[in-house]
């Protein structure tokens, strides 16, 4: 009576154990009359050879190996791609982008960037925890590499510093194989525009992906404010800095690049004055501090709330009256 066997092909772990499973079975069918039926989404072989083959090519396209060139990475190449054509593209993306992700919800998750965006103040705690993908091999997990990333003033650059579990900042713990690193307290410099990643290779090579947490601090309140009223923002009421050997950077949230001409800044930079508000200027403006070096040292974000039309009208009535007085 022959044996037959149906398997779905869902992740390198399963064709990985299945390929195994297959060369057992394939030298104990020689001996034995044991005929094997595969349901393939890449199309029906009908020898145990065949089968093989394409197993094998399933598992070289996750891991980014061609007969030509059989030690690559990922297969991220154009040879990788070319190689293997559609099968590649139904079968490697999938792999790279849905893998990876933060284990506990983010205050915002950007998927096109793969930036978890977490709030939070100075001074609280806050864990980043990977949802690692399974390994294919319990006896080898995955290397994880955590780096702490600095944002220059100059032409937007950054500078990244690999995070040692054995000897990490004073205020980070990384733990659970790799997978969490927690910073207690947070301070300025782990602010964004800063930022940290995380690095996920397995040993075999078959997937590397990276990762990104952005703590964005709480935004100071600065309760009802009226369109056409005069603003005074004094970053130093709010933050020490030093006297000198420093560099401000303020902008809107909602249009980064340029600041609007009704809002001017001091001539150290610290104070930033916003005449005649307007209502399309509602939301966050911030101010990026940097060091002597270039490197972002602080950052506050002032919240500007929006006014009702019936309070602005009689804030308006008021400020007429006051004039003509």
């Amino acid at each position: 009576m022959p044996i037959v066997q149906s398997i779905a092909l869902n992740s390198y772990a399963n064709l990985s154990r299945l390929f195994k499973d297959l060369k057992q079975i394939q030298h104990r069918s020689e001996r034995e009359d044991v005929n094997i039926k595969l349901e393939l989404q890449t199309g029906n072989p009908k020898g145990k050879l065949e089968i093989i083959d394409e197993l094998e090519k399933l598992l070289n396209i996750v891991s980014g190996k061609t007969k030509k060139n059989p030690n690559l990475g990922p297969c991220i190449t154009p040879e990788c791609r070319s190689h293997y054509g559609t099968m590649w593209e139904e079968l490697h993306p999938k792999r790279m982008i849905h893998d990876l992700l933060p284990a506990y919800p983010c205050d915002e998750w950007d998927d096109t960037e793969r930036i978890c965006w977490l709030n939070r103040n100075i001074g609280n705690t806050v864990t980043f925890v990977l949802a690692l993908p399974p390994s294919e091999d319990e006896f080898m997990p995955p290397e994880v590499q955590w780096r702490q990333v600095f944002r220059t003033l100059h032409d937007n650059k950054t500078k990244h510093f690999n995070i040692n579990p054995d000897n990490p900042p004073w205020n980070m713990v990384i733990g659970s194989g790799g997978s969490e690193l927690r910073l207690s307290p947070i301070t300025e410099t782990d602010l964004d525009y800063n930022h940290f990643t995380a690095s996920v290779r397995y040993i075999n090579g078959s997937l590397h992906q990276t990762i990104h947490f952005k703590i964005r601090g709480m935004a100071i309140d600065q309760g009802l404010v009226y369109p056409g009223a005069t603003l005074m923002l004094n970053l130093p009421t709010f933050v020490s800095l030093p006297a000198e050997a420093i560099s401000f950077h303020w902008y809107l949230e909602s249009d980064p690049d340029i600041l609007p001409s009704n809002m001017q800044t001091s001539s150290s930079g610290s104070v930033l004055t916003v005449h005649e508000l307007r209502k399309e200027q509602e939301g966050v403006i911030a101010c990026a501090v940097y060091t002597n070096l270039g490197v972002l040292a602080v950052q506050r974000r002032f919240l500007i709330k929006g006014v009702d039309q019936g309070n602005y009208f009689i804030y308006a009535t008021l400020k007429r009256l006051s004039r003509s007085v």
